[in-house]
């Protein structure tokens, strides 16, 4: 309480590197990559977040199967999904799930 945020700081390498993944978080993503096709998107514009996030996700044996999107605020999270939901179209093989920390 009291102190500011610092994104720079918090989605570091450094700091990333600190975060443990929920619990189960792993295999419920793999199960999903069953019928879903499972995308990372999060509130990231830090400078060098999008290597340390890969990384992350790699280092922690979360699936691969979808892709890695970075916006630099959580309300640029709503843009990234109205454009990908218009271009995915018909093109689109599996539907689409958000799961989102609402960070």
């Amino acid at each position: 309480p009291g102190e500011t945020f610092d994104a720079e700081k918090a989605h570091s390498p450094q700091e990333l590197l600190k975060d443990s993944p929920l619990p189960g978080a792993q295999a419920a993503l793999a199960s999903l990559t069953r019928d879903w096709e499972v995308s990372y998107l999060s509130a990231r514009g830090a400078r060098g977040a999008f290597q340390a996030t890969l990384h992350w996700l790699s280092s922690h044996g979360f699936p691969n199967s979808g892709q890695l999107v970075l916006v630099n605020e959580a309300l640029d999270k709503i843009d990234w999904l109205q454009d990908a939901a218009i271009g995915f179209g018909d093109r689109r093989q599996r539907p689409l799930l958000l799961v989102d920390d609402l960070s």
